[in-house]
């Protein structure tokens, strides 16, 4: 019988094609202030409809893994809950792609940000994608484009100084007319109808408040009347009721020296920059404490206020 002859393959007579991997993308979206749920322009909502609109429109090139949002939060420091969680995702290996509306979401603060975008995530091997700042670091490194993204990140830090600026003014001018501008109310008032920034007696927590300055002359301490209203039930101030810890007497000593009651409006204690990297709450001497009388109903006499101050508490 005849061998048949043997087809010798001296070569691969196929094609192996080289997989493809996604890049998995963490949507990184970041608001200053409270939106509220309001779909603004610059909105929590609109930032991730963006953004996924964008990673749909490349899904052969992304995978969407997870959505990190910080929402009332500074651009001007970096301790921010979802910023920290997308971090800490990056160093597990559960993302490699960041993407951002631009760059200001990242940060407003030049140097942090540069060092994230020219040090850390190279080194990590993360990618970057500012839409709106035509910026990917996959296609241009941070040194190429170091001018163009220098310039927007300068821009936004000299924009969150200003606005931080022009918020304390504003701040300061509404303070020297007397319009409160405090988020937690002063136990005993309410906020106006008619004005929202003015002051008007709470009647019901009004009558508490005269009664701890009548109980305070008739020489009761402080720790037995704040006794006495947890005895009564009565809720404290600015509290849930799975977070009311009760009456303490350092909470009757606040309202016992606290000339609002007077109807005398103290603001200014404290300063707070918007932009500053800590936030620290730092003290002002009494002198720049910006003090207006008479600017609501007071719920105690001068009197009254003297002989609680004249028990030295």
């Amino acid at each position: 019988m005849a061998r048949k002859s043997r087809k010798h393959v001296n070569k691969i007579d196929f094609e192996v094609k080289a997989p493809s991997y996604k890049s998995l993308v963490g949507i990184y979206v970041r608001l200053s202030a409270e939106n509220n749920g309001y779909k603004t322009k610059d909105s929590i909502q609109n930032q991730v409809e963006f953004l996924k609109e964008f990673i749909e429109e490349n899904q052969n090139e992304f995978e969407l893994i997870q959505i990190y949002i910080d929402n009332g939060i500074t651009g001007v420091h970096f301790e921010r809950k979802g910023w920290n969680l997308l971090i800490n995702d990056i160093k597990i290996g559960k993302i490699n792609c960041i993407v951002v509306k631009d760059l200001s979401r990242i940060g407003r603060n030049y140097i942090e940000v540069g060092d994230y975008l020219e040090r850390i995530f190279p080194c990590l091997g993360i990618r970057v994608i500012a839409i709106n700042d035509n910026f990917d670091s996959s296609r241009q490194s941070f040194c190429d484009n170091m001018i163009m993204t220098s310039l927007i990140n300068i821009v936004n830090e000299y924009y969150s100084r200003d606005i931080s600026q022009k918020v304390t003014k504003v701040k300061k001018v509404m303070q020297k007319k007397g319009e409160y501008i405090g988020s937690i109310l002063p136990y005993g008032y309410k906020r106006s109808d008619k004005d929202r920034k003015k002051l008007i007696p709470d009647l019901e927590c009004a009558d508490i408040v005269k009664k701890i300055f009548e109980w305070r002359i008739q020489r009761q301490s402080c720790t037995s009347i704040a006794q006495f209203l947890n005895h009564l039930a009565i809720p404290y101030p600015n509290s849930t009721p799975e977070k009311n810890t009760g009456w303490k007497a350092k909470h009757i000593i606040k309202i016992l020296t606290d000339p609002i009651y007077l109807g005398h409006m103290i603001q200014g204690k404290t300063r707070c920059s918007y932009f500053e990297q800590n936030r620290k709450l730092r003290f002002l001497p009494k002198e720049d404490w910006i003090i207006v009388k008479n600017t609501h109903p007071p719920l105690i006499t001068e009197k009254q206020f003297e002989l609680v101050k004249e028990l030295n508490l």
